[in-house]
């Protein structure tokens, strides 16, 4: 052959730590493409991204309130326990009650006391917590929209981080499995995007008012991000709960 045209390609495969492994070599140009066929599944456009950021402010907003009042029904019960102490105490003083009572009857209220004092303290954390998620969530999506449109797809990594162990490379194809909280949110952002495919106008220099004139309000979106706000609650709960055990 005169003159061959030389080609490299680079492949990846299994480097079988935990032994012998049957999955068969991938191209680079395969594993690339179906990486950004991932992103292109979790990518959030900028306009939609503004809009969900406007309901989960307005929605984080109503939840604050919400929280002060429950917190503020904590404290109260709280102090009526420690009140209930102080009258433990008197009796104690005045000789009403034995020393073995007295301590039995306090441990018992302590022990309600500190469970609310943990309560109280988990409560005031979580819903920061769940709005930064929520927060980070959002990046995550305006990211994978912003490595599609340049192509970078060495900046892929700091997504793929996101997701873990949840990834596996099966006959060629790329598995990767959306944490329950995370479908939930992209099912939320499709519902959107299918509710108004025009939030990205062709021509941008049209005026779209409050993003496209998708009302805040609409039940179903509404309904929707609660969902998503829910799934990402109980996600934070697991997480307090491990870190607490």
């Amino acid at each position: 052959m005169k003159n061959p045209n030389r080609m490299d390609r680079t492949y990846y495969r299994c480097v079988k730590k935990k032994g012998p492994c049957s999955q068969k070599y991938i191209t680079q140009e395969d594993l690339q493409k179906q990486f950004m066929e991932f992103l292109g599944s979790i990518q959030i456009p900028n306009s939609i991204g503004k809009f969900l950021s406007k309901l989960i402010n307005e929605s984080g907003d109503q939840r604050v309130q919400e929280k002060e009042e429950h917190i503020s029904l904590l404290k109260k019960h709280k102090a009526d326990l420690v009140s209930r102490q102080d009258g433990l105490l008197n009796m104690r003083a005045d000789g009403d009650i034995t020393t073995e009572i007295y301590q039995k009857k306090n441990g018992e209220i302590q022990r309600k006391i500190d469970d609310l004092d943990t309560e109280i303290s988990l409560y005031s954390h979580r819903q920061k917590l769940v709005n930064n998620t929520l927060d980070s969530i959002l990046k995550l999506g305006e990211k994978a929209q912003k490595i599609i449109q340049t192509g970078k797809i060495n900046e892929v990594k700091d997504i793929l981080i996101q997701f873990g162990s949840n990834q596996r490379l099966i006959d060629k194809k790329l598995c990767i499995i959306k944490p329950k909280h995370l479908s939930t949110f992209f099912s939320c952002v499709d519902r959107i995007k299918a509710k108004k495919g025009w939030l990205e106008p062709e021509n941008p220099l049209i005026l779209q008012g409050d993003l496209g004139g998708l009302e805040t309000s609409s039940p179903i979106l509404c309904k929707s991000l609660a969902e998503a706000r829910a799934s990402v609650s109980e996600y934070i709960d697991e997480i307090m709960m491990a870190s607490s055990s």
